[in-house]
């Protein structure tokens, strides 16, 4: 993540997830470019997009930065993340029946 330069949409985040609002990654993104979000976190556009729809695709120390750059407590963002890959698991899983 750029250090020192923080755009304001990443504290919009923080509250709509923190409310509730902001369910899933694919939410976020709404309120924030992933262009924006991909190249503060310093990763791959086609490996971050992957992440947006599975977050397992995202290391620990990636959605720890995520949680930071958005001002949350990583364990929410890391629950978020979670409860997504797992329903995505869930889906692949039925089309494959």
């Amino acid at each position: 993540m750029k250090r020192g330069v923080q755009d304001n949409r990443y504290s919009t985040i923080s509250v709509l997830i923190e409310s509730g609002h902001v369910k899933s990654f694919r939410d976020i993104f709404q309120f924030i470019p992933k262009t924006t979000v991909y190249k503060d976190l310093g990763v791959n556009f086609n490996r971050f997009s992957k992440g947006v729809h599975d977050p397992s695709a995202f290391s620990m120390k990636e959605l720890m930065v995520l949680a930071e750059m958005f001002g949350i407590n990583a364990k929410l963002l890391i629950d978020m993340a979670y409860e997504q890959s797992m329903a995505a698991k869930k889906r692949k899983q039925k089309t494959n029946l």
